[in-house]
């Protein structure tokens, strides 16, 4: 590529591989022990939007709303499978993980497999920089609500203020 820029004098650099992070076919495995012995369950790649809306809605899992957080669980375990058997119900996870440790791995594999950053800093940063605007607002109306009769004396006194 570089030589059609610059001549055929420089050396040829192979074009990088495309990354293969997020194919969608990409799957991971978790053995996982149950009272039956252990049991693999596969891992799969969300979807794009999927994976977005996840992302987006990974605050749920921190709401005091129970049906929110169990929404975001519900779309989280859906990817994980045994046997091509999706996770997708209540009746299946208690069926193939028994417990809810193994319930809870599950989970964690899903998003970590996924790249779902789970921490609550990072979960809760679209509200933190909303709070802190609201704190900046409130600071400059303060500072207004203060300064303006000092100003408003200096201009009668003949001061000048800006």
């Amino acid at each position: 590529m570089l030589d059609k820029i610059f001549g055929s004098g420089l050396p040829e650099v192979p074009e990088p591989e495309p990354q293969k992070l997020f194919d969608r076919e990409q799957t991971s495995t978790l053995t996982i022990e149950t009272s039956r012995g252990p049991v693999e369950v596969a891992i799969s790649t969300f979807s794009a939007m999927t994976g977005w809306r996840i992302e987006r809605s990974a605050k749920d899992y921190f709401s005091d709303s129970i049906e929110k957080m169990m929404a975001f669980s519900d779309a989280v375990l859906a990817h994980a499978s045994n046997g091509g058997t999706p996770l997708n119900s209540e009746a299946a996870r208690n069926e193939l993980l028994e417990r809810w440790q193994n319930v809870s791995a599950v989970f964690e594999a899903v998003l970590e497999h996924n790249g779902i950053d789970l921490s609550l800093h990072h979960v809760m940063r679209d509200d933190l920089a909303a709070f802190s605007a609201k704190i900046a607002q409130g600071i400059i109306m303060y500072q207004d609500a203060v300064m303006k009769p000092l100003i408003e004396e200096m201009n009668k006194k003949g001061g000048t203020a800006q």
